[in-house]
C-alpha cells in the first residue's frame, strides 16, 4: 500500500540483544542463541523442542522446529517432517537448509491451541507524531500441526478475547488484565528499542501465551503487515491503523 520510507531493523538477534539489556522485558525472552553446532547441542539438552529462524527472515519463511523425542529428533518445516537418529545427521540436513545464514535457535514454547491449531498474537503500536500509541491485538490462528501461524503460512485472524477464551477459559477480567500486561510490556519494548533507533514508528510485537498462561515475547517486526487486522469482526480497529498509517507517511 504505501512505500515504507521510516527506520526500520532488519536483524533479529540484533533486536533480542538489545531487548536482553533490560531485565523485566528479558524475562518475558525465550532463550535465543546464535545457531552453532555448540549452541545447538546445548540447547537440546535444556527443552524438549527449538524454533530455528533466519536472522533477517519475513512472513515465517525458512523457519524450522527441532523436537527430540527419546533418541530420535524430528524436523519440522511448513512442507514435510523428517526424523533422524543421531546428531551428525541433523546438523548435516541443516547445513543444507540454511546455507551458512545466519540462524537463531529458540526455546519452544508449548502454544495454546484451538482443536490442534497454534494460536499466537501480534499486537501493534504506532507512533503517527510523537508518541506511540497502541493500535490493536489480534490472535493469529495457524493451520493444524503448523509450526507457525503467519498469513502467508495461512494463518487467520482471531479475535483476542476469543482466543484466551476458548483455550484457556480465563475470564473478562483476567482477560482484560492479560491484554493491559501486553501492553506496558510493549510501550517498554518500543522505549528500549526507539532510545537506539529513534527513526522507528511501527512495532508489530509478536507474542505466544503458553499452555499455562504465562505469555512470552517472540518477535518484534519493525515493518508489520497489518492485513491480517482486517480479517477482525470489529472493523474501526483496522480503520483506526489506517489513518495512523497516512499521518505516519504524511510526517516522512
Amino acid at each position: 500500500m504505501y512505500k515504507r520510507r521510516y527506520q526500520y531493523v532488519v536483524s533479529k538477534w540484533a533486536k533480542t540483544q538489545l531487548l536482553m539489556e533490560n531485565e523485566m522485558i528479558r524475562s518475558y525472552i525465550p532463550e535465543t542463541q546464535l545457531l552453532t553446532r555448540q549452541s545447538l547441542l546445548q540447547m537440546l539438552e535444556r527443552y524438549p523442542f527449538l524454533y530455528l529462524k533466519p536472522d533477517n527472515g519475513m512472513k515465517g519463511k525458512g523457519i524450522f522446529r527441532l523436537d527430540q523425542i527419546q533418541k530420535t529428533y524430528w524436523l519440522h518445516t511448513s512442507e514435510w517432517v523428517k526424523s533422524f537418529s543421531n546428531l551428525n545427521q541433523v546438523t548435516g540436513m541443516l547445513k543444507r537448509l540454511t546455507k551458512d545464514n545466519k540462524y537463531l535457535i529458540q526455546q519452544g514454547v508449548e502454544l495454546i491451541t484451538q482443536q490442534g491449531m497454534p494460536i499466537d498474537f501480534r499486537l501493534l503500536l504506532q507512533k503517527p507524531k510523537d508518541e506511540w500509541v497502541y493500535s490493536g491485538v489480534v490472535g493469529k490462528l495457524g493451520e493444524k500441526n503448523s509450526i507457525t501461524t503467519n498469513l502467508a503460512c495461512g494463518g487467520k485472524a482471531i479475535p483476542f478475547r476469543t482466543a484466551i477464551e476458548n483455550t484457556l477459559g480465563l475470564s473478562y477480567g483476567e482477560i482484560r488484565d492479560l491484554r493491559d500486561e501486553l501492553m506496558d510490556l510493549s510501550f517498554l519494548i518500543a522505549d528500549e528499542l526507539t532510545f537506539t533507533y529513534p527513526g522507528l514508528r511501527e512495532l508489530g510485537i509478536d507474542y505466544a501465551i503458553d499452555t499455562k498462561g504465562k505469555a512470552w515475547l517472540i518477535e518484534v517486526n519493525t515493518t508489520p503487515g497489518h492485513r491480517l487486522f482486517k480479517g477482525l469482526p470489529n472493523e474501526k480497529i483496522y480503520k483506526r491503523i489506517i489513518r495512523n498509517i497516512k499521518i505516519i507517511y504524511s510526517d516522512t
